[in-house]
């Protein structure tokens, strides 16, 4: 059986409710009594509710809450934001409960005033942030990412979050999915953790302010032609671990300004200063380097 409950969240971390509304901050969650778990969900009093947001924007969503009534008191721990939870929302800050596993796709879409999401420092894996969970939050600009384990990034997840400048992912990012990341104009620093395996297609595109990548995985992730479609390879630089400086360059990594990091990962190894021509050919732009002809995404062209 599931039910809906409303409960007060904002600035505190555990409330007893019952079938009311508390205040008039609430946050609305169904319940899963058989797991004693719940998620944050979308109301179906949009109005209310985000007027209530509107008054109270910094949102510390709780680990836990409890419902009483008078035969028993039962704990339900918060372990996700559902679909369309915050879209459209007014919201500013958020604090996520530390059991967070998931949010759900369009989560927090559209929240066009959003700046700040906060991972708890206990947090856990999360599984999946969700197609548009941060589409177009334009003014997001602080994710502190290095409180969470992330394993997937699904498409348009942060799509023309335009703020947002340096993102580091934690070991356990195994992929970021399709223009996952595209039009980020301000992103300026990119780093992918060991972990990393699939980047999809056009998942950075248009990101024209990144300068400087750092990529911890031995073997190349594997990117599509146009994962960062619009961008100048050159004059964006890939830092490798030492020893795949090789691999990057001949598994789709081709064109970065690529340079080796030691041990600690930051020491210059080995840089990519193989010189390069470009050229126009019947409108189209190609690199010749090496002897060889590449198009404007970094493909051999035969």
């Amino acid at each position: 059986m599931r039910k809906i409950y409303m409960i007060l969240a904002a600035l505190c971390c555990c409330a007893v409710v019952t079938n009311a509304r508390i205040y008039k901050d609430p946050l609305y969650y169904e319940e899963n009594e058989s797991t004693e778990t719940a998620f944050v969900t979308f109301s179906s009093e949009n109005s209310e509710n985000y007027q209530s947001i509107a008054d109270y924007p910094y949102v510390v969503v709780p680990d836990y809450f409890h419902v009483a009534d008078y035969s028993q008191t039962v704990y339900y721990n918060v372990v996700g934001i559902g679909e369309k939870a915050f879209r459209y929302s007014p919201l500013k800050w958020i604090s996520l409960a530390e059991g967070t596993t998931y949010i759900g796709n369009n989560a927090f879409q559209f929240c066009s005033a959003l700046e700040m999401v906060e991972f708890k420092a206990g947090t856990g894996t999360i599984t999946n942030i969700g197609d548009y969970a941060f589409y177009q939050c334009s003014a997001l600009k602080d994710v502190n990412w290095e409180k969470a384990v992330i394993q997937r990034i699904s498409p348009f997840a942060f799509y023309q979050c335009r703020a947002l400048k340096d993102i580091a992912f934690t070991d356990g990012l195994l992929t970021i999915g399709e223009k996952a990341f595209a039009h980020c104009t301000g992103l300026e620093t990119l780093s992918l953790p060991a972990s990393m395996s699939v980047i999809g297609e056009m998942a950075f595109q248009g990101c024209t302010g990144l300068k400087t990548i750092y990529c911890y995985a031995v073997e190349p992730p594997q990117i599509e032609e146009n994962s960062f479609l619009n961008l100048t390879r050159e004059d964006i630089t890939l830092y490798v671990p030492k020893g795949s400086f090789l691999a990057y360059r001949s598994n789709g990594w081709f064109g970065f300004n690529i340079v080796q990091m030691d041990e600690q990962g930051m020491e210059k190894v080995q840089r990519d200063n193989v010189q390069s021509t470009k050229v126009l050919r019947d409108g189209q732009l190609f690199i010749e380097r090496d002897g060889k002809t590449y198009n404007a995404l970094g493909a051999e062209v035969k």
